[in-house]
């Protein structure tokens, strides 16, 4: 069966939050969202340091950049110059945004207790979490839905392995790793495992199936730093960004048939899949 009929016969109807259904967010929302993002501990305490540039936690990973480029939306929106509509920010915003505040802070945070020294030092380094407002919470939940509505070229550059794949892959000159080997399995003390190194033709194998690449792109592959390999990305984008969004949307296909998907997730038809976000406007 050819990829689109697949895609036809199969893909699910989203479920959307009530916002969607009567718009999007509203600017009150837009500010909510702002008054978290610039709230230091709320961060500090769901997030913690990951490489140089990126935060974690046990869910998702994202970049400075990436907050950075959500923070700037928030305020063109909250300052009049972007509408609060769902169609707009669509074009600049992608899924590892929203995935900040579906995955982010539940609530704000209050610092204790002010201005009392006494309190301020049995409470030092100390926060309550005040209960959520009605916006907020809205908010989240709309954020919830967004984040699986699409996936950008942008989503897929920030996710995809750049120094390490599934723990076991690195870079330095080349690309090296290992697997795990079960060598011995006790009923009372459970499995014992070694490690294997990875051929180069094995590694050869998952970076050109996680970046899409093909040997015409790059023929040494194991030898691409992961910023040749963006940019080969990225060039072929360029020449012809159907290609490369194709190969991204195989993939996605042949992971889903795999996992026994019956009905496909609606990114994978929506206008956004594949494409590059706009930039957010710096001001002269």
């Amino acid at each position: 069966m050819k990829e689109q009929e697949y895609l036809d016969n199969n893909s699910s109807v989203p479920e959307t939050s009530p916002l969607h259904e009567q718009g999007g967010l509203t600017p009150e929302h837009w500010q909510k969202i702002q008054t978290i993002l610039l709230n230091d501990n709320a961060w500090k305490t769901t997030f913690i340091p990951y490489g140089q540039d990126s935060f974690t936690n046990h869910r998702i990973t994202f970049t400075q950049t990436t907050f950075d480029k959500f923070l700037g939306y928030t305020q063109k929106v909250t300052t009049g110059e972007f509408p609060p509509d769902t169609e707009h920010h669509r074009r600049y915003l992608g899924r590892r945004h929203w995935s900040m505040i579906a995955d982010g802070p539940t609530s704000e945070w209050i610092n204790v207790p002010g201005k009392i020294p006494v309190l301020r030092q049995i409470f030092k380094g100390v926060q309550l979490n005040r209960i959520d407002n009605e916006i907020y919470a809205e908010a989240r939940n709309y954020a919830k839905h967004e984040q699986y509505l699409t996936y950008t070229l942008d989503d897929f550059l920030a996710n995809v392995p750049k120094w390490d794949i599934h723990g076991r892959l690195w870079f330095d000159k080349r690309w090296e790793g290992y697997i795990y080997e079960e060598v011995d399995f006790d009923i009372t003390a459970g499995s014992s495992y070694t490690t294997k190194p990875l051929s180069e033709q094995e590694i050869e194998a998952i970076l050109r199936r996680e970046w899409h690449l093909k040997k015409g792109d790059i023929p040494d592959i194991v030898g691409a730093s992961p910023v040749l390999l963006e940019q080969t990305v990225l060039n072929i984008f360029n020449e012809n960004e159907e290609i490369f969004i194709q190969r991204m949307r195989d993939y996605a296909i042949e992971r889903l048939r795999n996992a026994d998907r019956i009905l496909l997730p609606p990114w994978l038809l929506h206008p956004m899949f594949g494409r590059r976000e706009k930039p957010i406007p710096v001001a002269a």
